[in-house]
């Protein structure tokens, strides 16, 4: 995750001067590991004893060197190095020198980090380190010296307690919940006195109840953020079912919160098993899903709102659209330009995605972060643009600097309705106001799932609430995009006014409009794990000058049909 500079007192309190302050007078004893419920590989181990090191999807050859020692590596890359979620994999090697070089990594990296780097101790990367370390200490115990135990008890210490004096400084909300995970999971591992478990636990609840809202999604709608955060909280919460001493009113709470963060992460999720492409979102590791969602209580999916996202279920079918509500400017950092933007799967197949966005890292040039930009915009979502400008802007300078900033006075409007006497119908009514002030008009976008999510059926109506503004500007042109599939293959009709698609898994989709131009051109669909990967895109062009007077609602309609 990119990180803004250090503001001026995160610079005082982590200069050499101060940072004699994150020392403890002695070494505390973590013999509480730290709950541990994602999946092993063995074969991953078994590769990084011998210098390969897959991670990010990017896989590095470290010819018998600390890995700690690339410099050239990518940032993503040294992101997942420095974080060891990989450390998991050791805990299920047979071979004693797998199981030792766990430790030998972990003393190197405490070897090369006495000094403080902006990058490898950021908060998010450090939280995460210390979870990691405490999930399998006693792997890293196994064999070792009393010297080399001290050690990694000290340099978990010394992390823990850098956390706690830079939280109180942190202005970034999501710095702030991953330090408090890792201040409690510290707590939990040495089992502290449970006041002191009790004060972290409720800190964490605290910060949850402030982040989390009324759905459960968390304030920046990033279903990738909701799923990290939750990989963490579970792997707490199970450690808390194990202390005996703790109030039951506070595990209580605590497990509420949980089980509405699993039900809007699953709500969010299609039926093949991949989340939204909204706000930051992308692919997540399936290995890691799958055990999150085996941690979580499943319930049926239904046709509701959450977060401000619409969610229609008919069939085999999914719809999520995004109504277009910005986040708080302090939570928008990967918030995108996607109003009445949305994602259809059917079954195992995904018909229409998002763009998603390149993978984010802490050091970013200028040109990276202009081309990660862009995919924030309306045109990198099956969403509504005119003149290819967003609903939202991103902020370019000052202390919010890349962030995402609300439209003025903002409407965000989402209806659903279920009709099961008519080919079990269900629909879901969009409305933005987001481009009423700069160009007079408000968008409206239906949609409607018949015979079992098997036709799609769409319908953009663009409304005057601004005449003099719409004749001021008579050039505007809308553009509505329909990403498709990576893999997919789009051809034309023998006829106007039909496209065919066919999808990897065989199955044949036939695509119609009228009231618009229609255009081919290429696009891309950003993989976590797979990088880029090239598609194509339909999009229907019309001029909005067409329309004659305030009260003319022009409308552009399309559909989508299983063969």
């Amino acid at each position: 995750m990119q990180k803004n500079s250090l503001s001026l007192v995160e610079q005082i309190i982590t200069s050499p001067l101060l940072r004699w302050t994150w020392s403890g007078l002695s070494a505390p004893d973590y013999i509480f590991p730290i709950a541990e419920f994602r999946p092993c590989d063995k074969e991953a181990a078994k590769d990084m004893s011998l210098g390969r090191y897959l991670l990010a999807s990017k896989l590095v050859d470290s010819k018998s060197h600390s890995p700690f020692s690339i410099d050239e590596a990518d940032e993503q890359w040294k992101q997942r190095l420095n974080d060891f979620s990989w450390l998991r994999h050791f805990t299920q090697s047979t071979e004693p020198r797998e199981r030792e070089f766990a430790r030998v990594l972990v003393l190197d990296w405490i070897g090369r980090n006495a000094k403080f780097n902006q990058h490898s101790w950021s908060p998010i990367i450090t939280s995460l380190r210390v979870l990691n370390w405490l999930r399998h200490i006693n792997l890293l115990k196994e064999g070792a010296s009393e010297k080399q135990i001290k050690i990694i008890s000290g340099s978990l210490s010394t992390q823990a307690q850098s956390l706690k004096i830079r939280i109180k400084f942190m202005r970034d909300p999501i710095d702030i919940i991953f330090s408090a995970m890792a201040l409690l999971g510290s707590d939990l591992a040495k089992r502290s006195s449970s006041k002191s478990i009790i004060a972290h636990l409720m800190e964490l609840q605290s910060l949850l109840n402030k982040q989390i809202d009324a759905d459960g999604l968390h304030l920046s709608r990033n279903s990738l953020l909701q799923f990290i955060l939750l990989s963490e909280l579970v792997s707490l919460k199970q450690t808390l079912g194990q202390v005996n001493d703790i109030n039951s009113n506070e595990k209580e709470k605590f497990a509420n919160t949980l089980k509405s963060m699993h039900s809007a992460l699953d709500s969010l999720t299609h039926g093949h098993g991949e989340i939204a492409y909204f706000n930051g979102a992308k692919s997540l590791p399936a290995d890691i899903f799958v055990a999150l969602q085996a941690n979580s209580p499943r319930e049926k999916k239904l046709n509701q709102t959450i977060g401000g996202y619409g969610i229609l279920v008919s069939g085999s079918s999914t719809l999520i659209a995004d109504g277009g509500v910005v986040p708080d400017i302090r939570y928008s950092r990967y918030a995108h330009a996607s109003a009445l933007a949305f994602e259809f799967s059917f079954g195992s197949d995904l018909l229409l995605g998002n763009c998603g966005t390149p993978l984010a890292v802490q050091k970013m040039t200028k040109s990276e972060i202009e081309y990660y930009n862009y995919f924030r915009l309306g045109q990198a979502h099956n969403g509504p643009v005119i003149n290819k400008t967003s609903s939202a802007i991103i902020q370019k300078t000052g202390t919010f600097a890349n962030h995402l900033k609300k439209p003025n006075n903002p409407i965000y409007d989402i209806i659903i309705e279920e009709n099961v006497t008519e080919q079990n119908e269900v629909s879901m009514f969009l409305t933005s106001s987001n481009f009423e002030k700069s160009h007079g008009i408000k968008l409206r976008r239906e949609f409607f799932l018949l015979d079992g999510g098997e036709t799609l059926i769409g319908v953009d109506k663009i409304i005057i609430s601004n005449k003099r503004q719409v004749q001021k500007q008579p050039q505007d042109l809308l553009e509505l995009a329909f990403h498709l599939a990576p893999s997919a293959i789009l051809s034309k009709g023998e006829s106007e006014g039909a496209f065919f698609i066919q999808l990897k898994s065989g199955a044949k989709w036939t695509f119609l409009w009228e009231g618009a131009e229609a255009h081919i051109e290429s696009s891309l669909r950003h993989s976590g794990n797979f990088g880029p990967l090239p598609t194509t895109k339909i999009v229907l062009k019309s001029a909005i000058s067409q329309m004659r007077n305030a009260t003319q609602a022009k409308e552009i309609s399309w559909i989508f049909t299983r063969q």
